[in-house]
């Protein structure tokens, strides 16, 4: 976990400043957060080549971020207690986070107080309000103020009513009328195993039909209809090299060593114990810890308009029908055009904003927004934290050049903390 202090050079710097703290929160579930901080949002990009550069529209510009390896077993976190070390409910996920930000705010007081913001992407999303919704109901945990949630790419609802995407690939051309059948009867059968309780059954088909296999010999029905190989973005059939790239730095021994790691945490970015685990909260409908958050609350929801893994009209459903206090206020309004820049030559979107609740839709974004929209995703980060998207917000967070990996990882990293998260400690050392 790695959080970035903007533009400060000194701990001083840090205990003066009121930039808002946001913890990031990785999907998968199991994947590490690095991969936020690398490829979507953080002031370190990694490219195709494998060269480092100096992100021109990073997060860390306005916010301070800490990215968390959670739940335990995801990235290089790590327990050796097999049968009982893994999280199995939200509840546990939640429960480890906030002792992680407990032990934080102990270790670094001067974030004691600040506008505190949780974002958790695809699977993470789920996360971040179980975790906010446990500060709702004891807010004596943590010595925060909880200002607002944001749910990226991500499912709130039950992972049932997302799993028939025939429609919008077939709207796509990625299936023939063949095809649409076979893909659509297979979300039936799913849906009607699940109807009858038979969980273990609907997990193993679901596996089996929707998505792209991990670690298996047999490709997914969805990959033998349409030949995809990647579902990060419907204009991407295969996964782009730096995704691969970044699997090889993570696993590099300076790499580990730069980030303080250790020898004994193993970096993984597919924990079939972790997943194995969880599985059963796939099936959880969320909408009580929703409808909490968003009556007290900012709700930042964003969605990638080329999303292969979770179309974004299910996403839209579920909020159209969610039984918060803005509801009917949701329905009834429409989505602006949204630019980065005034005298843009096309858009970045298209942005809902009701109440406290923003609802946004980010053009040609895929499952992995930072990496297809960095500019956009930072300028919907920004917007949504200082209240500003009726408006052009004031271009003041830095934009360096990118210097295609000509400064070294330590330079890089001379104001970056590392957090190292274990399932009973917190370990924080400085580069």
């Amino acid at each position: 976990m790695l959080i970035k202090r903007g533009d400060r050079k000194s701990l001083d710097d840090m205990a003066a400043s009121s930039t808002p703290l946001l913890l990031w929160l990785q999907g998968g579930p199991g994947q590490t957060s690095l991969l936020g901080e690398f490829l979507e949002n953080g002031p370190l990009g990694l490219q195709g080549d494998g060269k480092l550069y100096r992100r021109k529209h990073a997060l860390t510009e306005q916010l301070d971020v800490v990215y968390l390896d959670q739940p335990a077993g995801a990235g290089y976190s790590f327990t050796k207690d097999i049968t009982n070390g893994f999280a199995r409910t939200l509840e546990d996920m939640s429960r480890d986070t906030v002792e992680f930000l407990r032990q934080f705010l102990i270790l670094f007081p001067e974030y004691n107080g600040r506008d505190f913001y949780i974002a958790g992407e695809s699977y993470g999303s789920r996360i971040s309000l179980s975790t906010a919704y446990r500060l709702h109901r004891d807010p004596s945990k943590v010595n925060a103020t909880l200002k607002g949630v944001i749910h990226g790419v991500g499912f709130w609802f039950p992972i049932v009513s997302a799993l028939d995407t025939s429609n919008y690939f077939r709207a796509l051309g990625l299936l023939d009328h063949n095809g649409y059948k076979m893909l659509s009867e297979r979300a039936a059968n799913i849906t009607a195993l699940i109807s009858e309780g038979k969980n273990s059954e609907a997990l193993s088909l679901m596996g089996k039909s929707f998505w792209i296999s991990k670690n298996e010999s047999d490709p997914t029905l969805f990959q033998k209809l349409t030949g995809y190989e990647f579902v990060g973005n419907v204009l991407q059939s295969k996964e782009p090299p730096v995704f691969r790239k970044f699997e090889e730095l993570a696993r590099k021994s300076h790499f580990r060593k730069a980030i303080h790691v250790g020898k004994e945490a193993p970096y993984r970015a597919y924990n079939k114990n972790l997943r194995s685990n969880l599985l059963p909260d796939y099936f959880r409908d969320l909408t009580d810890m929703a409808v909490a958050i968003m009556n007290n609350y900012k709700v930042l929801v964003y969605v990638g308009q080329l999303d292969a893994t979770f179309a974004q009209d299910r996403t839209h459903t579920f909020f159209s029908d969610l039984p918060w206090h803005g509801t009917e206020d949701f329905n009834a309004a429409d989505h602006r055009i949204w630019y980065v820049n005034e005298g843009d030559a096309r858009s970045a979107g298209y942005v809902t904003c009701v109440r406290n609740f923003t609802y946004v839709t980010l053009a040609r974004a895929g499952h992995y927004p930072g990496h297809d929209e960095p500019e956009a995703t930072a300028d919907m980060f920004f917007r949504f934290i200082n209240d500003r998207f009726e408006g052009p917000v004031p271009r003041g967070y830095g934009t360096p050049e990118d210097t295609n990996g000509k400064e070294s990882t330590q330079q890089r990293c001379a104001t970056t903390l590392l957090l190292y998260l274990t399932t009973s400690a917190a370990l924080l050392l400085q580069v």
